[in-house]
């Protein structure tokens, strides 16, 4: 059953990102995430009152764990800097790319509190499967890839940080209360970025049709991806985890790829198989250390 649920987060990440493309084309990147983060506000507002969970703040706590919505706030701007410039297959296979690359480099150093875990030969080719399996994935973009590549690996950073501070309030104050207080900080520190940024670049202009009403349901899919996730950390191994997010998110994002494109891309899938071959060659000698 969990492993069902992670697989249906997973999926629900690709599927998420393919809506905010459509919110990104009519109000730009800043209200997108402004809107982003209102709707999943809005939306686990009401599933907590309906649950019955706590879900405001504890007083007392300390400050930095508050700093995950903030942090989550750079994962939702790297995603929308990505989106329309790369495939969503891509965008999630170089997030889980970054994720992975600063979870070694956590491992390392023992960050976090976490048991030390150093690089060797094994992970170091694990790395250059990963990594050549992406590349093979991107052939044939075209134009310059270098911003939202860039944007979608620094996202794998913010989502491991991120999820080490939301592991931690979680376990203070409940899923629920987590993921509330998370939006509330990424809404405000989107709507100051929104505020200021016409001082750097100009606004938006918005079309002259009405959006569509499916496009506002980013921020809310996002509120059920954090329920569903925190609800499968705690049930399942990290190993197995680890997995079915990743075949879930880049096989997914390639369904939906597909999909839109109306063509079935073989470049994007082999280079996904080998993706995840490196992948799981890491988990191996992960689990091998810790033994």
């Amino acid at each position: 059953m969990y492993s069902l649920l992670a697989s249906v987060a997973a999926f629900l990440i690709a599927l998420m990102i393919h809506i905010n493309s459509g919110l990104i084309d009519y109000f730009g990147i800043h209200l997108s995430s402004v809107i982003i983060h209102f709707c999943g506000l809005v939306f686990i507002t009401f599933a907590s009152l309906g649950s019955g969970k706590r879900f405001l703040p504890k007083r007392g706590l300390s400050y930095y764990l508050y700093s995950g919505g903030f942090v989550g706030y750079f994962t939702t701007l790297f995603n929308l800097l990505a989106i329309g410039k790369i495939s969503i297959s891509s965008i999630l296979a170089l997030s889980l790319m970054g994720q992975v690359m600063f979870s070694l480099f956590v491992d390392q150093f023992g960050l976090f509190g976490m048991k030390i875990r150093k690089f060797n030969l094994l992970k170091f080719f694990s790395l250059l499967l990963t990594s050549a399996g992406i590349y093979y994935m991107l052939r044939g973009t075209g134009g310059s890839i270098f911003v939202p590549v860039t944007a979608s690996v620094l996202s794998g950073f913010t989502v491991v940080l991120s999820r080490q501070l939301n592991s931690e309030l979680s376990g203070k104050i409940g899923v629920f209360g987590a993921a509330w207080t998370n939006y509330l900080m990424g809404l405000i520190l989107s709507s100051l970025v929104f505020i200021i940024s016409p001082l750097f670049v100009p606004a938006t202009k918005l079309p002259d049709y009405p959006p569509s009403f499916h496009i506002f349901l980013g921020g809310a899919i996002g509120s059920v991806i954090v329920i569903l996730s925190n609800i499968c950390v705690s049930k399942m191994s990290s190993f197995i985890m680890t997995l079915l997010m990743f075949a879930g998110q880049v096989f997914g994002g390639l369904i939906i790829d597909s999909l839109v494109s109306g063509s079935f891309s073989l470049s994007s899938f082999v280079g996904g198989v080998f993706a995840f071959l490196g992948l799981f060659l890491i988990k191996i000698g992960e689990k091998a250390q810790a033994a």
